[in-house]
């Protein structure tokens, strides 16, 4: 069974209820990462826009950037349909995330749109987070809480903990403006 077919055969053997999901986002909340609220704080202040994009429930993730205090508006989960109890029985159809190129074809929408700026890094520790690899400048694979080595043996960047991460993204910020420096200096430098 694909990642596309077990998504659905796991939905509709769970079938959750709008409180049970909204349990699940508060659980998320409970247990997020020592250390990780304060980094997206830190982002945050530098001036960076950070969303969640996953394959778990829309409802969930909603709960947990609310809390984060990130932009709604990135913030991209499965949406699901209720049944007359009240249950969610079915994902709303067609959606991208269904897929296992859920995550990439969100990200470039989103880059194409220029709601997010550059440098984007994705941070992720699955193989559908992998896909998102070929439209994002950088692809940090976190082993915070499993570590799948067929993520890990693709992965350009791997870290272990929050302070770790936090270092690849300064890298990677720093990087960033170097190269954005070269390129204007060989603008000015190509008209002289």
């Amino acid at each position: 069974m694909d990642f596309d077919e077990a998504f659905l055969w796991k939905l509709d053997m769970i079938a959750p209820s709008y409180t049970e999901v909204q349990k699940l986002g508060s659980l998320y909340i409970d247990t997020l990462t020592p250390g990780l609220q304060s980094l997206i704080e830190k982002l945050q202040r530098w001036g960076h826009h950070v969303g969640i994009i996953t394959q778990g429930y829309d409802l969930a993730a909603k709960i947990v950037g609310e809390f984060l205090w990130l932009d709604m508006d990135l913030i991209y989960g499965i949406e699901l349909l209720r049944d007359e109890r009240g249950n969610y029985r079915w994902p709303v159809p067609q959606q991208v995330m269904l897929w296992s190129h859920g995550k990439r074809d969100i990200l470039q929408e989103l880059r194409e749109k220029k709601r997010i700026d550059s440098p984007c890094i994705m941070i992720g520790d699955s193989v559908s987070d992998l896909k998102t690899e070929a439209v994002v400048d950088t692809f940090i694979w976190c082993g915070f809480h499993v570590q799948r080595d067929v993520v890990l043996t693709k992965a350009p960047r791997f870290v272990s903990c929050v302070d770790e991460l936090e270092e690849v993204i300064r890298w990677v910020g720093r990087t960033s403006k170097c190269i954005k420096r070269a390129k204007s200096w060989e603008l000015r430098t190509k008209k002289d």
